[in-house]
């Protein structure tokens, strides 16, 4: 999983794994805790030149709904080279945190 954070017109990206128990990491690494919360998810197939179009679709949705995008998100890969050959069958899910503020509506 990577963290993307929007910073000044630049993005820092933050590689995370989930770990189930107490883990003591060596120096540079750090564990941190990932919130949870409402939040706004979109799964695209196919290879990861073509995710631009998943966040495009992300973003028509919230602004359709007048969701301020917050400057955090994460990318899941679910399927990748490692599991599948073929780019096409490559899975992942982008998601964005909504601000509390945000009214519960699901919908496409």
């Amino acid at each position: 999983m990577s963290l993307l954070r929007s910073n000044g017109g630049r993005f820092e990206v933050t590689v995370a794994v989930p770990v189930a128990g107490r883990v003591r990491p060596k120096s540079p690494l750090i564990v941190a805790k990932l919130s949870g919360g409402l939040v706004a998810q979109v799964m695209h197939q196919g290879p990861w030149d073509t995710l631009l179009t998943a966040y495009d679709r992300l973003s028509e949705w919230l602004t359709a709904r007048r969701v301020a995008i917050v400057p955090l998100m994460w990318e899941e890969y679910l399927i990748g080279p490692d599991q599948a050959e073929d780019p096409s069958r490559w899975r992942t899910r982008i998601t964005v945190p909504l601000p509390l503020s945000t009214p519960v509506r699901s919908g496409r």
